[in-house]
């Protein structure tokens, strides 16, 4: 995500939003993935008990992350670059809580 926000995206962006960033319907969407993802890491995966399953449930959850990205970088326009900056944070955020310290416990278990 992070390359994806230097080449594609401009890198940091400085500056203040020219119009508010709520008039843009395509935040709400990034909203919704980001709660979809937070969903999913913190409802969803704890309770399974199928690593085959968690793959899954972690692939599609950094998808979404990852999906939040690809819309500010692409659906957001150029004088825009808080509302830019802030949904990539959050996109890094939603990302980062995906890091799998929940694989140790259960394969140590598979494992006797």
């Amino acid at each position: 995500m992070v390359v994806y926000q230097f080449k594609l995206g401009g890198g940091i962006l400085r500056g203040v939003d020219a119009r508010s960033a709520f008039e843009n319907p395509i935040l709400w969407l990034c909203f919704a993935w980001l709660f979809g993802a937070a969903f999913i890491r913190w409802w969803v995966i704890p309770k399974t008990t199928r690593m085959q399953r968690l793959l899954v449930l972690a692939v599609v959850g950094l998808a979404l992350s990852e999906a939040v990205t690809f819309h500010e970088i692409f659906l957001f326009p150029r004088d825009m670059p808080g509302t830019k900056m802030a949904l990539f944070v959050a996109s890094l955020l939603s990302a980062v809580q995906f890091m799998p310290v929940y694989a140790k416990r259960d394969s140590e278990t598979e494992q006797g």
